[in-house]
């Protein structure tokens, strides 16, 4: 596990350079470099760790936005309506509850395990009487994350039966083609059942998922999910090659980036097959 800590975007730089003088070592090399701009352009975002033994190191994400990787949704507003909380002697900032949803939505649909839609369960039975439905279904039908919210909730229905007024889900619902599609990935039995072993399902679902489900999720229409499919798999050149530490042509590295779901495949089929032989 990992700690995460999100910080004004303002102030990144700054907390950025706090930890490395705190000794907090970075893992996606220099600013300036390949892997560090390209996660902090896309998911917003820049790994530490610090050893705290011999074989032991702890790990750190610092955050300046919050949104899944590609999906290119940055959380409008989750810096306003702010509140003043004393923690343990700390004062700290917690945003309003209409934006914990949606962070628990994103995160739940994001990992797809079963202890993130407890914690959406257990929010919505804590704070569920005091969030304003009816606001926030107008606001979300203007925005990108109106699908994320309503599967999230739904599937943490189906699961715990939290009281979620059912008018609320039926103002978000999305249209029934990315129901019908969306469901193949957000579903019951892959919350509970999540594999990973890295078996072929296993690569499967991750791979549909990361490059088409996702996209599908945060867009506005099929073509919508095109634009941000092809973003994600044909980068600007200076940042394949960024991320990749390679001088090759692009082309290859395009390629390279095509074929890796396809080496994930084969492998994921290979390894399934060598562990039933095995048994």
């Amino acid at each position: 596990s990992d700690l995460d800590f999100l910080v004004r975007p303002e102030q990144f730089e700054k907390a950025e350079q706090g930890l490395k003088d705190a000794g907090w070592i970075p893992c996606d090399g220099k600013k300036g470099m390949g892997l560090h701009d390209f996660k902090l352009k896309y998911a917003g975002q820049t790994s530490f760790f610090r050893k705290t033994g011999p074989l032991n190191s702890r790990y750190l994400d610092l955050h300046k936005d919050i949104r899944y990787l590609f999906a290119f949704t940055p959380l409008e507003g989750f810096w306003k309506d702010l509140k003043k909380v004393d923690f343990d002697g700390n004062r700290i900032l917690v945003p309003s509850h209409e934006n914990l949803l949606l962070y628990l939505s994103m995160l739940s649909l994001d990992l797809m395990e079963l202890r993130y839609f407890y914690d959406l369960y257990m929010f919505t039975r804590r704070h569920g009487y005091e969030l304003d439905w009816e606001n926030l279904s107008s606001g979300l039908t203007r925005s990108r994350h109106a699908a994320v919210i309503f599967f999230a909730l739904s599937l943490t229905r189906e699961l715990f039966n939290p009281d979620i007024p059912g008018d609320f889900l039926n103002r978000i619902k999305p249209n029934i083609l990315k129901r019908c599609l969306l469901v193949i990935w957000i579903n019951k039995h892959n919350a509970l059942h999540r594999d990973k072993n890295k078996s072929l399902a296993w690569y499967l679902f991750f791979t549909t998922w990361h490059y088409f489900g996702s996209s599908y999720l945060y867009s506005k229409n099929i073509l919508d999910c095109v634009r941000i499919t092809y973003r994600k798999i044909f980068l600007p050149r200076d940042e394949i090659r960024g991320v990749y530490d390679s001088k090759a042509f692009p082309v290859f590295l395009y390629l390279k980036r095509i074929l890796k779901p396809v080496a994930r495949l084969i492998n994921g089929a290979f390894y399934n097959r060598r562990v039933n032989y095995v048994r």
